[in-house]
């Protein structure tokens, strides 16, 4: 049985205790918001789900190369202590064996490395929502040996069904050729420093 004198120190504990509940469920809640946007939360289920459309576009963009590269993305791996760490790779297997892009070399790592870019961009413009979607290529093959520049400009010409337009930025005279809409700049003089040409198919 509690005297009165046991019983003012409960009370003034449960006084002390409601008087701080407020600012605990405020705590609670912002732990809460800490996990859902932490490594585990709302940003790793988003990089899950986009995942699957990220490879499904890289291949649809290799498919367009004779070399029969495959893409992969792998988002956890095993560590040596046996534990699991959060990681984003992409993982390029041409039929001997997976690797990852900054493996390849020259014109190949060059070209991986666009394709990844253009992969991004398609899935910025489809998670936009947006009616007007434009991607811009900048010296896109400078560094492309002719085959690997003619698998690229192949999967370029299929890119309009990922963009409302897409523009190519180039000095080689071979890939502006092959574009059938073509705006040329010429710089002639200081007096007339810019000559416009614009063609179109037929003209």
């Amino acid at each position: 049985t509690l005297s009165l004198h046991d019983a003012l120190p409960i009370f003034e504990l449960k006084k002390l205790l409601d008087s701080i509940a407020p600012q605990k469920l405020a705590i609670d809640n912002l732990m809460i918001l800490a996990t859902a946007f932490g490594r585990d939360g709302i940003p790793q289920m988003l990089v899950e789900r986009t995942i699957p459309r990220f490879e499904e576009i890289m291949n649809d963009l290799v498919s367009e190369f004779e070399c029969g590269m495959e893409i992969k993305v792998i988002s956890q791996r095993t560590t040596k202590k046996g534990t699991i760490e959060d990681v984003i790779e992409i993982l390029v297997d041409d039929g001997f064996a997976p690797r990852e892009i900054r493996t390849w070399s020259g014109g190949e790592n060059k070209l991986l490395k666009y394709l990844v870019r253009i992969a991004f961009a398609i899935l910025q413009a489809e998670r936009s929502g947006r009616g007007l979607k434009v991607l811009i290529l900048d010296e896109a093959v400078d560094a492309l040996d002719d085959d690997k520049t003619n698998d690229f400009m192949g999967m370029v010409m299929g890119l309009p069904k990922y963009f409302n337009q897409v523009f190519i930025i180039s000095h080689n005279a071979r890939i502006l050729s092959e574009i059938p809409c073509r705006v040329k700049f010429e710089r002639l003089s200081l007096a007339n420093p810019c000559k416009v040409t614009v063609s179109t198919p037929g003209s």
